[in-house]
């Protein structure tokens, strides 16, 4: 594993970890090598169920910054659109995304909650009725998510060296759009290039307003 710090023409600076040729995202805790052996050995089961959490990537990004970032907005910009950065976790955006839809992995449970619920409950051969399912919609959605956040579950120690009440801000709006009050037309202009170029190919629909 390396520890990468580069600077560019504009003075801008980030660092990251580096293994086989993947960027991993510095505040990812002790040795990548060791961290990948781990899930090499892990045995899953064929019953059981992985969970992967994604939180919104630029508001966690913003308590990152400070670790892993040091430079303007035009930078940063450039630094996430690039092979370099990890905030996928052993590659840029573009490569989790293009991977994850070379392994056929689709989600939609954003778009039909209910529905993904009950197929897990099936899949799991839980006993349930339409208020047991209910209640679980209401528990996973982002306004009660960020309701919890926001008093004592949210606070972790793990996070005390990034945030100053240890508290990531994961939760914002829960929309979209919100993206024209932080980036230039310029800034949209090249997001957009960047992401028909890089995703070339893929059948993924992008929603964004």
């Amino acid at each position: 594993m390396e520890l990468i710090e580069e600077t560019d023409e504009q003075g801008n600076w980030y660092t990251y970890k580096k293994y086989h040729d993947r960027p991993y995202l510095l505040p990812v805790k002790g040795n990548v090598e060791d961290q990948l052996q781990m899930l090499e050995r892990f045995q899953f089961r064929d019953d059981d169920v992985f969970l992967l959490p994604i939180p919104q990537i630029r508001y966690f990004i913003e308590a990152l910054k400070q670790h892993i970032y040091d430079g303007d907005m035009n930078g940063f910009l450039k630094f996430f659109l690039s092979d370099e950065y990890g905030g996928g976790v052993g590659g840029s955006w573009f490569t989790h995304t293009k991977e994850w839809h070379d392994g056929k992995i689709s989600n939609t449970a954003l778009k039909d909650t209910y529905g993904e619920i009950e197929k897990l409950a099936r899949f799991l051969e839980i006993d349930y009725d339409e208020r047991f399912l209910l209640n679980i919609v209401n528990h996973v959605s982002f306004d009660r998510m960020k309701t919890e956040h926001s008093t004592e579950a949210g606070v972790t120690q793990e996070w005390a060296h990034l945030c100053e009440d240890s508290r990531l801000p994961v939760y914002r709006k829960g929309m979209i759009g919100d993206w024209k009050n932080h980036l230039t037309v310029s800034q949209s202009e090249l997001f957009d290039a960047v992401i028909e170029e890089k995703l070339s190919g893929c059948n993924i629909e992008l929603i964004c307003q």
